[in-house]
């Protein structure tokens, strides 16, 4: 017989202690990248519902999350051309490997301005609209 198996879909984790502590356990794994996705979809899926107090802490723990995957990220030097006409295998995997790591900061700063903007909306504090202002320009630079 043919067994058939329906995928069971599970609403993003939004609890904030459980998010805690897997910000603790995947920072020491350095799965930054990880970090982000998770607290990008739980902010995404508790602003679907009304502003608590769980959803204005898991907003600010997004913002730190995302900080520290940009700072991962800002170690890695810029694009360089290649010096007298050598492009070796070896230099584009470095380079493109670069242009991956400026695209994800890239992403975790547009997170940045999503989130401190959707705080700034809640909570209507003048620090907030700060993180927006400067997490926008961020973003713009990194464009």
């Amino acid at each position: 017989g043919k067994s058939s198996r329906s995928s069971v879909q599970f609403p993003p984790i939004t609890d904030e202690t459980v998010l805690q502590t897997l910000s603790v356990t995947l920072q020491i794994e350095g799965l930054h990248d990880t970090m982000s996705e998770i607290y990008h979809r739980a902010t995404e899926y508790l602003s679907k519902s009304k502003p608590t107090e769980n959803y204005l802490a898991v907003l600010e723990e997004s913002i730190s999350v995302q900080y520290r995957a940009v700072s991962c990220c800002s170690t890695i030097g810029s694009i360089v051309k290649p010096q007298s006409g050598e492009v070796s295998p070896k230099f584009i995997q470095a380079q493109l490997s670069k242009l991956q790591t400026l695209q994800r900061a890239t992403r975790y700063y547009d997170r940045i301005q999503s989130c401190s903007l959707q705080l700034a909306k809640a909570t209507s504090q003048p620090l907030h609209f700060q993180w927006t202002a400067i997490s926008s320009l961020w973003f713009k630079q990194s464009l």
